[in-house]
């Protein structure tokens, strides 16, 4: 079985920066025929103040290639 690990994507609507990283890593999960991703923390970039950045994860991850498990940190 092949894993991919990943953290601290930060996402939230106004975080371009962090959702073009977020972009690379799907492109990449896609590229490297992972069975599972695994995200190990700090999902959103503010998300206990901005609740809706953990929507905005929720979407930008819809169609991750693999399934995809989160393991939330401090975010």
């Amino acid at each position: 079985m092949r894993i991919l690990l990943v953290s601290d994507s930060h996402l939230a609507p106004t975080a371009a920066p962090c959702n073009a990283n977020w972009r690379a890593a799907k492109a990449f999960a896609r590229r490297a025929a992972a069975d599972l991703t695994i995200h190990l923390g700090d999902i959103t970039f503010d998300g206990v103040d901005a609740t809706d950045q953990h929507d905005w994860a929720r979407v930008a991850s819809a169609d991750w290639p693999t399934p995809l498990r989160f393991l939330p940190g401090n975010h």
